[in-house]
């Protein structure tokens, strides 16, 4: 649907524009398909099965740069981001992760607070409880660092 939306949002006005506006909707469609690729390859990229030849040959399959990308973020510091064009919120995103065991090695600040809403993903009770409370410990404490620069500076 996103697709014809955007179809209809860049038909051109005017037989002139048709090279530019074409070239440009096809850069956009590319990249949510390059999108919606990464998602489904990470389905099968980071499942654990090997109990047929399908799996294990999932197991082997080379990995687009651009999905690399963002499992080595994950991994690195639990960040997750949004492209423009993804189709997939970050939610749907941390719990394909999360239900695949794919766990950060380090969690930043940042990432707890901008992190999805943990509610969402269906962890289990104590560590969800543990997320949340340290999620709101990070948002606390970073109002109280904004707020402390703040005074300091008297620069509002």
């Amino acid at each position: 649907m996103q697709s014809i939306s955007k179809f209809v949002e860049m038909f051109p006005s005017n037989i002139n524009d048709c090279l530019a506006t074409q070239d440009e909707y096809n850069r956009i469609m590319n990249a949510e398909y390059m999108s919606v690729r990464d998602f489904i390859i990470l389905h099968y990229c980071t499942t654990e099965r090997k109990d047929t030849e399908f799996w294990r040959a999932c197991g082997q399959m080379e990995i687009p740069e651009s999905l690399t990308t963002r499992l080595n973020l994950f991994r690195s510091q639990g960040r997750l981001y949004k492209d423009d064009f993804d189709l997939f919120t970050n939610n749907s995103w941390y719990a394909v992760l999360e239900g695949y065991g794919c766990s950060p090695l380090e969690v930043t600040i940042l990432s707890l607070i901008y992190r999805t809403p943990l509610k969402s993903v269906g962890l289990c009770q104590g560590r969800l409880k543990l997320c949340v409370l340290l999620q709101n410990y990070c948002l606390i404490m970073l109002h109280f660092w904004i707020l402390t620069a703040l005074l300091k500076n008297k620069s509002w």
